[in-house]
């Protein structure tokens, strides 16, 4: 175009078409301008072609996306819908009138109802009537805490009339549009709830066949008492279970029988299911007390996890008895050994006289005579010892000469007289007592005669050598008979306080401590009591108190 307007210029002179060549610019240049603008509006068109491409291809991208957007939602929302119909739970949304405006199909299943009968009921429908009351508390609290999940176990009704357990749970989504509901998610737990009920029921009549029994059952994990029945409470000396449980099983046994009792617990858990055989053990009570025990253990389940069992028998009273028994038997073989002694010197007596007057000979058999007939007599009356013990012995009071008492121990002491070389001197306040003498007391002859025997023995081996033994009646005592017994040997002082227990001796051969605590119960069980002092200055003094009235006369 341009040539075109270059051709044309060199056709004209310019005097004859200066006007026409003017135009004819201003016509180039405005040609200029729109080939310009063709041009731009090329590139632009250029440009919006490649925009527009560009643009088709983002949006058919897009819309594969949302296609696949698309069929990922429709399969998540089958998923959901298939895992909410086939749950072994319920999923229900309620109104804010407790009315269902969603229920899963798996409604029928459950409870027989069609999802449309379902949601024309009320909730207050479907509960047993027992359950009402908290089940209204129960949504009164949901409606109260808006987004806070709470559990709630209830009976729900069957369209058969039948009554399921369930375990419920719900949120409060009134306030959220998408759901605009309370979401409730029931679990049928009729079965669990029977196992528990059948589990309480069980525990109940464990508990009461376990509370009935004498024994002592415990259950313990761990060195703590997680159970123990009042039996086990009481042995412990416990008021009840609450002051047992939780304490520590080693602070209960023994200290001599923790290594034991930790052995048996280890061959318990060695032989799961194996009762242990019983063996004897000591624990120890609240009080401090020792308790006697026959124990057997075994390995159980106990709450879901493995404890030990033990029962426990108090044999504390047995084990008295039998130590009692032993003390008795101990108590009659000491006893015997006075008449003994009087057998057995007298005969050598009688044996080593020469020339044997009737009058000796009468005397010294009659002295042997009475020691073994002493000797019988404290057998056939060997359990009267242990009466003593239990406070049930009843004396057979009768007057007896302590005079000629005297002169019957004097003889059966002769032999250990003669071997420390002792006097034994007697006197009533302060006159010597001859045989013609007379000084009644009351009680059981044998018994008594047991007593004074035990402390006039005891004070000879106990004497120096070659030293006085004395008793004294002191008659001054308006209300005992008041008898001492001295001699010069010292009691230790390390068994003083505990001079009339049983086995309390010190240095003495052959000695049981048997004699004082023998005496000392005779006199207890007559009514009296025996006293001492004992220093180095003046020996040791016993002195008997019996009571001068007997029961039958002070009643």
């Amino acid at each position: 175009m341009k040539n075109y307007f270059q051709e044309i210029r060199q056709g004209l002179s310019e005097e004859n078409h200066k006007e026409i060549l003017g135009k004819i610019q201003e016509i180039e240049k405005e040609f200029d301008y729109l080939e310009f603008r063709l041009n731009r509006l090329t590139q632009d068109k250029n440009v919006l072609n490649n925009l527009l491409r560009k643009t088709t291809s983002d949006l058919n991208a897009q819309l594969e996306i949302s296609r696949e957007l698309t069929k990922q939602i429709l399969e998540q929302n089958e998923r959901f819908q298939t895992l909410i119909d086939y749950s072994s739970d319920l999923i229900l949304v309620l109104d804010q009138n407790l009315r269902p405006s969603y229920v899963s199909e798996n409604v029928t299943k459950l409870f027989g109802y069609t999802v449309e009968e379902y949601k024309n009921l009320h909730v207050e429908e479907l509960v047993h009537s027992d359950d009402l009351s908290d089940l209204q508390e129960f949504f009164r609290e949901i409606l109260n805490k808006p987004a806070e999940k709470i559990n709630f176990e209830n009976r729900h009704k069957h369209k058969n009339g039948s009554f399921r357990y369930v375990s419920s749970s719900a949120i409060n989504y009134l306030e959220n549009p998408i759901i605009n509901g309370i979401l409730l998610n029931l679990r049928d737990i009729t079965e669990k709830k029977k196992t528990e009920i059948e589990l309480a029921e069980n525990k109940e009549r464990f508990q009461v066949i376990v509370e009935s029994i004498p024994d002592g059952v415990a259950v313990h994990r761990d060195d703590k008492i997680i159970f123990i029945n009042r039996s086990g409470a009481n042995l412990f000396r416990a008021k009840g279970p609450d002051q047992i449980i939780g304490k520590s099983v080693g602070s209960l046994v023994h200290p001599n029988y923790r290594s034991l009792v930790q052995k048996r617990l280890q061959e318990a858990a060695s032989y799961k299911g194996y009762i242990l055989p019983s063996s004897e053990q000591k624990y120890v009570g609240l009080d401090g007390s020792v308790i006697d025990v026959e124990a057997s253990t075994t390995v159980v389940m106990y709450e879901r996890n493995i404890a030990y069992l033990t029962i426990a028998r108090d044999i504390t009273e047995r084990k008295r008895m039998e130590r009692l028994r032993e003390d008795t038997e101990r108590i009659i073989k000491h006893d015997l050994k006075n008449p003994l002694n009087g057998i057995i010197g007298f005969s050598r007596l009688l044996m080593q006289l020469e020339e044997k007057s009737n009058s000796e000979v009468a005397e010294f058999s009659n002295i042997i005579y009475n020691s073994a007939y002493k000797m019988l007599h404290l057998l056939d009356h060997s359990l009267d010892i242990f009466k003593m013990e239990e406070e049930t012995f009843q004396p057979r009071y009768q007057n007896i000469n302590f005079i000629k008492m005297l002169e019957e121990l004097k003889g059966e002491c002769t032999s250990l007289l003669e071997i420390k070389k002792l006097v034994l001197k007697s006197y009533m306040d302060n006159a010597h007592l001859h045989k013609e003498d007379e000084y009644i007391i009351s009680g059981e002859e044998l018994h008594l005669k047991s007593l004074f025997a035990n402390l006039l023995k005891n004070a000879i081996e106990a004497s120096p050598e070659e030293r006085t033994v004395t008793i004294r009646i002191n008659t001054a005592n308006k209300e005992f008979h008041e008898i001492e017994i001295h001699n010069w040997g010292v009691i230790p002082e390390s068994i003083r306080t505990t001079f009339f227990d049983r086995y309390s001796t010190m240095g003495k051969i052959g000695g049981t401590g048997l004699g004082t605590y023998s005496a000392n119960l005779i006199a207890k069980t007559h009514g009296g009591k025996i006293i001492f002092t004992t220093s180095e200055s003046d020996g040791t003094c016993l002195k008997v108190l019996l009571p001068k009235l007997i029961p039958s006369e002070s009643n």
